[in-house]
């Protein structure tokens, strides 16, 4: 009998293959080769009232179908009824559980339970003072593995040092669970009493996550005066269960995330009456933006561009009228010194000979928007050594080198040899002091918002007089100029 006989004979007696339900109800996974389907759940609030589950479950903010632990901090669990059970008769969880012999404790306790006595109470109030020096000082906190012990060698009279249990664990811990929690009650507070404006950018940390960075500036009553403190940090991109809606930074986005960090905390959003950002299109545009949903919600809002970031626009904009090569050389040398301790030696002999100060090659940056002058003034100190070195390479060493290589040396030294290119270096040398200098005031931690049109009076001023006379500039009204 053939292969094909054998089929034809099963094929009436197997069951139809199920079919799968419509795309967004059912989740797959793969195990091992076959295909298995979950359904996504949801945290339920009636979980909340289970005697079981009501001492320590709480639903995770940042996604619906995940569930916290107040016992086991940092804990993230799937919300399934089978996940929350078995979380339950862990060992961690039980040694967690407060009353329990277990050594490990929660952190969020640090021994403030029933029938505490005083020791305990400044053992905890030590290792709480402890962790916020590592938390204003920016202090690793793998540094506590060490400290702890070594406090313990050296101060061996006090039986308070001998009591402090705190590593990098624990610390953690009390950072984010006792001061950060604190800090953020006692800021919600003083929010949901005064009106208050909202600051915030987006960034991309080391290992790729965009996240949203929000500031809130108040007038403090009990310190009588106006602070800038640090409100949260979310992330713009957040895990979603069903695959096919792929989440986006767009406006509506970024709005809800920022107008959800207040509500979380009961933060009436009548207290926002400003708002400041960069003039990104999807923060500051005109049409559909994070700026025309406040405008459309708060009536009367303040909104203002980022001055600094505006200026560096300005100065931005205007070095696109000189040749693009003049940026290029800039970076052609520095990457050509960037990975050859051997250059950087040879070059040294350079600096010597011409009399310079033995100073390295600066990177240009573009998001660090003051260092673009060091880097002019860094390559007008060392031009001289730079082309006699570049004459060097070019003519004694350029058989030895790769073809690239030899190409990009031959090609900064037609740079550094066209005294237009050295022109181009000075005029930037000139002017650029204009722009960093107003940027340094407005990144001063001083109020300086009352300064901000004469500021800006007196540079377009400082810049026009640069090409137009003296009293055709000052005038009383600055509208009346023809630039």
């Amino acid at each position: 009998m053939s292969d094909n006989d054998v089929n034809s004979d099963r094929s009436p007696t197997l069951t139809p293959p199920r079919k799968l339900p419509k795309k967004g109800a059912w989740t797959r996974k793969k195990e091992g080769n076959a295909l298995s389907q979950q359904r996504v759940q949801n945290f339920r609030q009636q979980w909340l009232n289970d005697p079981t589950f009501k001492d320590w479950l709480l639903p995770d903010t940042n996604d619906l179908t995940k569930a916290k632990c107040v016992y086991c901090p940092g804990t993230s669990m799937v919300a399934e009824l089978s996940n929350l059970k078995t979380h339950a008769s862990t060992k961690k969880h039980l040694s967690n559980k407060p009353g329990s012999s277990g050594k490990t404790q929660a952190l969020t306790s640090l021994g403030f339970q029933r029938g505490i006595t005083p020791q305990n109470r400044e053992k905890a109030r030590a290792e709480i003072k402890l962790s916020a020096f590592f938390a204003e000082h920016n202090i690793a906190f793998s540094v506590a593995d060490h400290l702890t012990d070594l406090l313990k060698e050296v101060v061996t009279d006090s039986k308070l040092i001998k009591e402090i249990e705190l590593k990098r664990t624990k610390i953690t811990g009390v950072i984010k669970n006792v001061l950060g929690e604190g800090h953020k009650a006692d800021l919600a507070q003083k929010l949901q009493k005064n009106q208050f404006s909202v600051m915030t950018d987006e960034t991309t940390d080391v290992s790729t996550v965009k996240t949203a960075c929000v500031v809130v500036r108040y007038f403090d009553q009990e310190a009588q005066k106006i602070c800038s403190a640090f409100w949260e940090l979310y992330k713009v991109f957040k895990e979603t269960p069903d695959a096919v809606d792929i989440p986006t930074a767009n406006a509506e986005n970024l709005y809800r995330a920022l107008i959800d960090s207040f509500t979380n905390r009961n933060v009436p959003l009548t207290n926002v009456i400003g708002f400041g950002s960069d003039g990104c299109n999807v923060m500051m545009g005109d049409n559909d933006s994070v700026k025309t949903r406040l405008l459309r919600d708060f009536p009367g809002i303040i909104i203002t561009k980022c001055v600094c970031h505006s200026a560096h626009l300005c100065a931005s904009e205007a070095c696109k009228q000189l040749p693009e090569g003049v940026e290029q050389l800039a970076r052609d040398i520095y990457n050509f010194f960037k990975h050859s301790d051997k250059r950087l030696f040879d070059f040294r002999n350079f600096q010597s000979f011409a009399a310079v100060e033995p100073h390295k090659i600066l990177k240009p940056s573009q998001t660090r928007w003051l260092s673009l002058l060091s880097v002019v003034e860094r390559i007008l100190e060392q031009w001289e050594a730079l082309r006699l070195f570049f004459i060097d390479f070019t003519t004694n060493r350029a058989h030895r080198a790769r073809a690239d290589v030899r190409n990009r040396a031959v090609f900064i030294l037609e740079k550094l040899s066209n005294p237009f290119y050295k022109l181009y270096f000075c005029f930037l040398e000139w002017s650029l002091p204009l722009f960093n200098k107003f940027n340094l005031e407005f990144q001063s931690e001083k109020v300086v918002v009352h300064n901000l049109h004469e500021k800006i009076r007196t540079l377009y001023q400082e810049i026009l007089l640069r090409y137009l006379q003296r009293e055709y500039v000052m005038r009383p009204n600055l509208g009346e100029i023809n630039p």
